[in-house]
């Protein structure tokens, strides 16, 4: 299989090429990991924090 094929393949099941679809993928991630810090930062500041 050649890199034309799979590149075809890839933007005719995903409407996106492969590069785009990783740069998605990537703040999709880089969006979880700061959603996990804020929340981290909220609950060490709550009462529920182990002292």
């Amino acid at each position: 299989m050649s890199q034309t094929y799979l590149s075809r393949l890839f933007r005719k099941y995903k409407n996106m090429s492969f590069n785009e679809y990783l740069t998605a993928i990537r703040i999709e991630v880089l969006g979880l990991l700061g959603a996990v810090r804020y929340a981290g930062a909220l609950f060490e500041r709550s009462e529920f924090a182990p002292a």
